[in-house]
């Protein structure tokens, strides 16, 4: 199964350390939270998993939807002012979701391949045909098998930084 981001109201009170610039770091943790709390977590959760009898056309189209919900997460977060000590970490944190995010239509399209070749295969008619479309399967699930191994370390890395910068629930697992 994918991990991709799980966000939760519950959140560990903050500490209210004061940078330079007056933003506290209290203050930050609760714009977090409040962006969040407002994306659509049934779409966006550590739970998602791709189940092998989904329609191809369904699991793309899923692969839309936590892409738009990734898009409205990253525009709520820049427009979110991390406190000085944070804010290189919070910047690669927006960085990798923006990466995430940009891994989906790519997964997408690989399903819809999958797809194209697997109706295509309906009408083969000979062993060569047979053994291209198989070829160009295995090389569609090579390449994703590759997304998906980034998409796990980048999001391993939100949630590396997450911990890091006491983000409560919300970019972490459960």
């Amino acid at each position: 199964s994918l991990v991709i981001v799980s966000c939760s109201s519950d959140s560990k009170p903050a500490s209210s350390d004061t940078s330079d610039s007056g933003k506290t770091s209290e203050n930050f943790k609760k714009e977090v939270d409040i962006a969040c709390r407002q994306i659509d977590s049934k779409i966006i959760s550590e739970d998602f998993a791709i189940e092998n009898d989904n329609d191809l056309d369904e699991i793309a189209l899923q692969f839309g939807e936590i892409e738009d919900e990734l898009d409205g997460l990253i525009s709520k977060f820049e427009d979110i002012e991390a406190d000085e000590e944070s804010s290189d970490d919070w910047e690669t944190i927006i960085d990798d979701l923006s990466h995430a995010r940009d891994l989906f239509p790519q997964l997408a399209e690989l399903f819809t391949q999958m797809q194209q070749i697997s109706m295509d295969s309906e009408d083969i008619a000979t062993s060569t045909e047979l053994q291209q479309a198989s070829d160009d399967l295995t090389e569609i699930q090579r390449e994703a098998e590759d997304i998906n191994l980034d998409l796990t370390q980048t999001m391993e890395e939100i949630i590396s930084l997450s911990k890091k910068l006491d983000l409560g629930d919300c970019m972490t697992s459960n």
